[in-house]
């Protein structure tokens, strides 16, 4: 990789695109044809060395794995206190629900795959849980993650998860996302966050979720500052 990767902490949402540009920038210098897709670009031909993004504990399967078993444990906790308005019916509850644990599944699945981005072509996954415009962004980080040999020690995690709207098709969901236990490290496991940089406060996060014929997926999120976090 040539040129330096500067990245922020804020680019590591549930999604944050901004990245990319970045990446671009960068790293973008070679005279290579790019892979257009994570199909293409983790398939034998392309894939020559996958032990290189393997260099630091959590980037190995079963290490990714105990980190997301983490992440989730922070959303199994939060969800469990009803995390819905008192006045809610039998079936926004249900609603509720469901999608509160999609959405469990879909931020298990984007930190997995930032962890270990070239472990296999994760569109498919991302796609149980999410739908677009969210997964299309979520499918491009991770397509720039592999293709600049980039991957994130750690997990953004989810605390204190409330509904505050639900109907039979959509949901609302704020979350504080905590940025605090990742980093970005490049191949040779060196951070490629900017030196000095302060870590952020947790943000507040707002995911719609709706339900689609595959179940419920997350659509969007957007981020706020917000005193409760």
């Amino acid at each position: 990789m040539t040129g330096e990767a500067s990245l922020s902490r804020r680019h590591h949402g549930f999604i944050g695109l901004a990245l990319v540009a970045v990446l671009v920038t960068g790293c973008g210098s070679d005279n290579q044809t790019a892979p257009t897709s994570l199909t293409a670009l983790t398939s034998a031909s392309t894939l020559t060395d996958s032990s290189s993004v393997a260099t630091t504990p959590v980037s190995s399967a079963s290490s990714a794995e105990a980190n997301t078993s983490d992440a989730t444990a922070t959303l199994s906790n939060a969800a469990v206190s009803n995390p819905w308005p008192d006045d809610f019916t039998p079936e926004q509850v249900a609603a509720s629900q469901a999608a509160i644990e999609a959405f469990t599944k879909s931020v298990d699945t984007f930190n997995q795959a930032q962890q270990n981005p070239l472990a296999k072509d994760w569109s498919k996954e991302i796609l149980l849980y999410t739908a677009p415009p969210l997964s299309d962004e979520m499918i491009q980080q991770i397509f720039m993650f592999a293709k600049f040999g980039l991957h994130v020690a750690g997990a953004v995690a989810y605390d204190s998860i409330r509904v505050s709207s639900a109907n039979s098709n959509s949901v609302s969901i704020s979350s504080c996302r905590d940025y605090s236990q990742i980093d970005t490290l490049d191949g040779d496991g060196n951070s490629v966050l900017e030196a000095g940089e302060e870590p952020l406060v947790p943000l507040v996060a707002n995911i719609t979720m709706i339900l689609t014929d595959s179940g419920w997926k997350s659509e969007a999120e957007s981020s706020e500052l917000r005193l409760e976090c």
